[in-house]
């Protein structure tokens, strides 16, 4: 359904893409186009001075996700707070409003994710690998799963489904079922902050053997990682 929606937008999309920015080729009109324009946007918007582990400012999404290729975030307290701000450079990656998967994709999550999925501060205390559920993350509603102790404050936010295109980009996977996470964590005493995006795929009939485990994939957006 969500390819058939692209495809039956892709026409009118490409028209004006055409006409503001040049001639685009006719092989990358499928799934892409309003993403791209998203992406042009969020790419020139100026946002707070982030430093890179080598040092390196960035200041907008277009270097930032240049650059995070490659490097990660400083671990300066600073720059891990300001990295709230680049959350959503990684917005390009999903279409506009898809969020009736939401609830599913979340659920999901819960039963068959365990927190080494994700790098979170508290992974060291558990010597088993329990899932999310069992650990004490819950929905707080359809889009938000949220885990708090007295130490520690987790939501783990669904932000939509990627297009097929950019998921063979980012992840070599032809599945369309990959979507969007965003990851916050804030500890209640100290000044540990992290945030930080994450791929969750949702496997189909073509992954006979991984689908029979029962077990979606979790992957960074950037290849440096988290």
């Amino acid at each position: 359904m969500l390819i058939l929606r692209y495809g039956a937008v892709s026409v009118v999309a490409l028209f004006f893409v055409t006409m503001s920015i040049g001639a685009c080729s006719n092989s990358s009109t499928d799934y892409t186009e309003k993403p791209l324009l998203a992406k042009q946007q969020v790419d020139s918007t100026l946002l707070p001075e982030l430093m890179l582990e080598n040092g390196e400012i960035v200041t907008d999404c277009a270097s930032y996700t240049a650059s995070r290729e490659h490097l990660r975030i400083s671990e300066r307290y600073r720059d891990q707070q300001t990295a709230k701000y680049y959350l959503q450079c990684s917005r390009y990656l999903v279409s506009d409003s898809v969020f009736e998967v939401a609830a599913s994709v979340l659920r999901t999550a819960l039963l068959h994710l365990t927190p080494y999925h994700f790098p979170l501060s508290f992974n060291p205390q558990f010597g088993a690998a329990p899932n999310l559920n069992d650990v004490g993350f819950v929905h707080l509603n359809d889009t938000t799963l949220v885990f708090e102790d007295e130490f520690t404050h987790i939501t783990i936010k669904y932000k939509g489904i990627v297009s097929m295109l950019e998921v063979k980009q980012l992840t070599l996977n032809d599945t369309p079922s990959t979507h969007l996470l965003w990851i916050e964590e804030k500890a209640k005493t100290g000044n540990y902050v992290a945030y930080y995006p994450a791929l969750i795929t949702l496997l189909n009939g073509n992954s006979a053997s991984k689908q029979a485990q029962g077990k979606p994939a979790v992957s960074s957006v950037y290849k440096s990682g988290y």
